[in-house]
């Protein structure tokens, strides 16, 4: 936690940044790599601070890209020329910087006395982001196993051919399961039918997160997003899951804690 996981995910912003310019190289035009982030950092640093500061930033940052590039003269050139600035900047900084808010969820003093009176947990954010690590490669590989064994039916074949439905379900269920497990190992803060719905969720934001990734290398003609991850590809294959599933596990969390009379305000 604290500023080496600010960093952690500043770092995963910067390079998966790198390698989606990359990516993009050779699709037209490209929008300025400095503004792009420049942007996703000052969102991750408002996560930092707080979520009210976190949304405020994110609010400017488009508005102000909205009004650097206002043409009237040319709306389909506008509009193409604001989505290429916002989809990185909502991609990176927006979705991974999620990953802040649920590790620095504790900070709340509402959510922090919950916590420790409630679910015997003295870093509430710690207990959440390994559950959401857990759920999330163990995901990805019993859908590999459970695709490799029992696979036939094919997910997404235009974006990911190698995907299974049985792989998918495998997956799920494998999640799941690392939700029960690590929860137990933390004396059980949650009850297992919570443990069940965030299995569940981290899986199906997982695949979605995989497929996004996968249509952006498809779209690119590439196999992977980058080598600096031996065995894995890029930054981006090896993380992508997360870029649905960090912001999905926060507000999941944040419904966790409203169901069971934790205010916010």
């Amino acid at each position: 936690g604290g500023i080496p996981f600010f960093l952690f995910i500043c770092g995963l912003i910067l390079l998966g940044i790198i390698e989606y310019f990359k990516l993009i190289d050779n699709r037209g035009k490209q929008p300025n790599f400095y503004l792009v982030l420049s942007g996703s950092l000052i969102i991750a640093v408002g996560s930092y601070f707080c979520s009210f500061i976190f949304m405020t930033i994110f609010t400017f940052v488009i508005l102000i890209i909205i009004a650097l590039f206002s043409n009237p003269d040319d709306i389909s050139d506008y509009i193409q020329k604001i989505g290429s600035f916002v989809f990185p900047i909502l991609y990176f900084g927006w979705f991974l910087s999620h990953g802040i808010l649920l590790r620095n969820i504790g900070f709340d003093g509402n959510i922090s006395e919950f916590s420790k009176n409630q679910m015997g947990l003295q870093n509430p954010g710690f207990f959440f982001l390994v559950i959401v690590f857990a759920c999330t490669f163990m995901n990805v590989s019993g859908a590999y196993f459970a695709g490799k064994g029992l696979g036939k039916h094919k997910l997404a074949p235009r974006i990911s051919p190698g995907k299974t439905v049985e792989g998918t379900i495998g997956g799920l269920i494998v999640s799941v399961i690392g939700a029960l497990l690590f929860n137990y190992l933390f004396s059980s803060p949650l009850s297992w039918e919570w443990c069940v719905i965030f299995g569940l969720v981290i899986g199906v934001s997982a695949v979605f997160g995989d497929l996004l990734e996968s249509a952006l290398k498809r779209g690119a003609g590439v196999k992977d997003s980058g080598g600096i991850v031996p065995g894995h590809g890029g930054i981006l294959d090896r993380f992508d899951s997360f870029f649905f599933v960090f912001p999905v596990a926060y507000y999941l969390t944040i419904i966790y804690y409203y169901s069971n009379g934790v205010s916010f305000f």
